[in-house]
């Protein structure tokens, strides 16, 4: 599971005139890490969960949720340990 929180800013105020230029984003993140080889993992997170919005710091707080999946291989460089 991954957690992340931050800060975005646009260059315009987005999807309401009475929002804000800095908005807050949050993202979660669960999946599982498979070892495939020595060097090779696959990645496998099929939710991942991402918001956008200022929080009501603004009159209006126009917001947007992402629902995604992701998908990777992970290739570890270098010495492994006990080679």
């Amino acid at each position: 599971m991954t957690g992340k929180a931050g800060v975005i800013a646009f260059p315009k105020k987005i999807l309401s005139s009475a929002s804000s230029y800095a908005n807050f984003n949050f993202q979660g993140d669960f999946g599982l890490q498979f070892r495939m080889t020595d060097r090779v993992d696959l990645r496998v997170e099929p939710v991942v969960y991402f918001h956008v919005s200022n929080g009501y710091f603004a009159a209006s707080n126009p917001g947007f949720d992402q629902l995604g999946a992701k998908f990777g291989i992970s290739y570890h460089l270098g010495k492994r340990n006990g080679l």
